[in-house]
């Protein structure tokens, strides 16, 4: 703190001296001030700061040999040769936040040449384990609007485990959930969530697609990654996504999609608002397209995607809505 010190004057009229001294104090309260080191952030909230600094975290995967599936994080959208994107599971820091704590990747090279990688706020991961370095932070401790990152193993050699990372508390049956690894964010804009894909098989070995903001779904249903990303509370010039099912031939169950629609159409029953997008492009919004595909008996599936060009048997409806990045 800059120290100011008041010299007398004894010859300067009282009234004079008490303005040149509020003045002066004034003048060591501004330098004071000055001094002190301030936010980059200005007077923002810690969720301001880290909305700054979120990176999108992508999942990959690569199938071996003996069919069994090996996965890996990237801050990249393209990992390497060989390796299959999944799309954004979670965001996390690109830089130090007070409070983070890094998280280091590490590799090993399997017995047959393929390489598989784990990822750990251990900074000495283990023997065998070589460090790749830090690749992102995150919170070792839940912090406001964070989830939990699992850790799975599967065990293929007494001497080797492959690892898998997911916010996903229940993984898949051929894998072992250790403990939390970290905490991390589903989202990277404030007053928004992740929306997630799931699937679930039928008979004769198609899939259905879901999409909901629900991070865990009923029996049935296996989470795949993060859709997109929307608005859980009405922003300017939004509007409404319902939810709808309609049931499946035999007993399937149900089948799911998304629409503006308030009315449902024809055996679509609606269930409840899903989140807020917009019917328009605006600043900071990206467009999210409608798919479908008829099934052998009738039921139309539908799929939705931020990808403006997908592949396979899809049909493309146009844009559905715009939301958040």
């Amino acid at each position: 703190m800059t120290e100011c010190h008041e010299q007398r004057t004894p010859h300067v009229h009282h009234s004079l001296l008490r303005v040149f001294t509020l003045l002066f104090i004034s003048t060591c309260l501004f330098v004071s001030f000055l001094a002190q080191p301030q936010s980059a952030y200005g007077k923002g909230s810690a969720l301001s700061i880290h909305q700054a600094s979120l990176a999108p975290i992508y999942l990959f995967h690569v199938i071996e040999a003996d069919g069994r599936w090996r996965y890996t994080l990237s801050t990249e959208p393209n990992f390497g040769s060989g390796w299959i994107a999944d799309g954004v599971v979670f965001y996390a820091y690109a830089q130090p936040q007070i409070g983070s704590v890094p998280i280091y990747q590490y590799h090993i090279m399997q017995g047959y040449g393929a390489m598989s990688y784990t990822f750990s706020t251990n900074a000495n991961f283990g023997q065998g384990w070589m460090q790749d370095g830090v690749v992102f932070y995150a919170y070792a401790q839940p912090q406001t609007g964070s989830e939990p990152v699992y850790q799975y193993h599967d065990v293929e050699t007494p001497e080797f485990s492959a690892y898998n990372f997911s916010t996903n508390p229940k993984f898949g049956q051929d894998w072992t959930l250790d403990n939390v690894a970290f905490y991390v964010f589903a989202s990277s804009v404030s007053s928004t969530t992740a929306v997630y894909q799931y699937h679930s098989a039928q008979a004769g070995g198609s899939l259905r697609y879901g999409f909901s903001t629900n991070p865990v779904l009923a029996r049935g249903w296996i989470r795949d990654t993060i859709a997109f990303t929307v608005y859980t509370s009405p922003q300017t010039g939004s509007m409404p996504i319902y939810q709808y099912h309609a049931p499946l031939g035999g007993s399937q169950g149900w089948g799911y999609t998304l629409s503006t629609r308030v009315k449902p159409a024809p055996g679509w029953t609606r269930d409840h608002i899903a989140f807020y997008a917009f019917p328009k492009p605006s600043s900071g919004t990206v467009p999210v397209y409608r798919y479908h595909v008829v099934q052998a008996d009738g039921f139309w599936n539908y799929y939705f995607s931020t990808d403006p060009s997908l592949i396979q048997a899809w049909t493309p409806d146009g844009i559905a809505f715009y939301t958040a990045p």
